[in-house]
């Protein structure tokens, strides 16, 4: 009975808060999405998501991330507002366990729970990602940046995320980030950073990731912040209808791969879905089989 009513309540989008810096405003809520299986783009799912949409563009999700439902039926329950956020989840699109695992399948991390290590997210969005790397591998040092300062109130109040001696969130232009650490001799302080920024008004063709990651002097400050063997990971989204689509992608791996070597790239289609997931290391990757049994035992031991 609680399972029907919070699946029909649900149906409609609620509304959980407007956050605006400038001229965007991301507006979160509350829905049920019940969504067939597509193997490699989308997982199975039916239940409750907490999402954010950009204003004026309902149709356009930015962010879903499940809810846990209650374990009983109250009428404080009622209301998805108080529902906490499943962390420890399978993304459902599937270009984002790609990114998370691929921490892992590069070689950059070693894959157990108790593994030491530093992690640079830019793009703060919802926080998925990194809510699950610093649920699921408690000994990271997370630090995330963003240039919109609405980023971070969305990110506490409505997904959960968690700031603390091995997380924080920084507000700042992460281009100039990036650049800045590097000259304050910051160099080889992370092993992994995953750049997830994208354009929101869906105008340019290469919607992710944002023109200022694809420059000379931005690529060269990645590298110099990796460990020898760390990685950096992209979120690349072409729009399809983009005529030179394919030339566009091939830009960004080119970009890439003048500052990181032609061999020590390598840019990952997903099934059913428009992203491709870039990964680059100063000192090369592993042998595709190889990663490809990383990424098994990685999906093994979170059920995924």
């Amino acid at each position: 009975m609680a399972f029907l009513f919070w699946k029909t309540n649900l149906k409609k989008p609620q509304f959980r808060g407007k956050y605006c810096w400038q001229n965007d405003c991301f507006i979160v809520q509350d829905v049920w999405q019940t969504v067939k299986e597509v193997p490699g783009g989308y997982s199975k799912f039916d239940g409750p998501q907490r999402i954010i949409t950009p204003q004026g563009f309902a149709e356009v999700i930015l962010v879903e991330t499940p809810l846990k439902l209650p374990t009983e039926y109250t009428k404080e329950n009622l209301n998805s507002s108080k529902w906490h956020i499943e962390k420890m989840g399978k993304p459902r699109i599937g270009y984002l366990s790609v990114i998370v695992s691929s921490m892992f399948t590069s070689g950059a991390l070693g894959l157990t729970k108790s593994v030491i290590g530093d992690v640079l997210f830019i793009g703060l969005g919802g926080g998925g990602i990194s809510n699950f790397v610093s649920t699921a591998f408690q000994k990271i040092n997370v630090t995330m940046v963003d240039i919109n300062p609405a980023t971070k109130p969305m990110a506490l109040e409505q997904f959960e995320v968690v700031e603390n001696a091995k997380s924080r969130i920084i507000i700042e232009d992460g281009a100039k980030f990036i650049k800045d650490q590097v000259a304050k001799k910051n160099v080889g302080i992370f092993d992994a950073i995953i750049v997830d920024a994208c354009y929101n008004n869906r105008k340019k063709p290469n919607v992710c990731p944002v023109d200022p990651f694809m420059e000379k002097e931005g690529l060269v400050a990645f590298k110099k912040l990796l460990r020898q063997s760390g990685v950096v990971i992209y979120n690349v989204l072409v729009m399809d209808a983009w005529q030179n689509k394919e030339e566009m992608e091939k830009h960004i791996l080119e970009a890439n791969t003048r500052v990181f070597g032609s061999k020590n790239c390598r840019l990952i289609p997903i099934r059913f879905l428009s992203n491709k997931v870039l990964i680059c290391s100063p000192t090369g990757l592993p042998r595709e089989e190889e990663q490809n049994e990383i990424g098994e035992q990685f999906n093994k031991m979170f059920g995924w």
